[in-house]
């Protein structure tokens, strides 16, 4: 998927402060349940989060980074 994100980039060229935005929301989807489940399992394909808009997307972060349970 680089080559089509690139596209993707040379087409909308987001500028310094788009790009911040874009960056900071990314830090916090990182530290989401969803993007920590399953070592990263649910991440979405990097062209997906840029084509659905998700940095404009509300994210509820965890305060400290979960793990998974062992079994005892």
């Amino acid at each position: 998927g680089k080559g089509a994100c690139e596209r993707w980039w040379g087409t909308h060229q987001p500028d310094d402060f788009l790009l911040g935005v874009m960056l900071g929301k990314m830090d916090q989807a990182r530290r989401t349940p969803k993007w920590q489940e399953e070592a990263g399992k649910y991440i979405p394909m990097p062209l997906t989060w840029l084509n659905q808009r998700r940095w404009e997307d509300d994210y509820v972060v965890l305060s400290k980074p979960q793990r998974e349970r062992l079994p005892l």
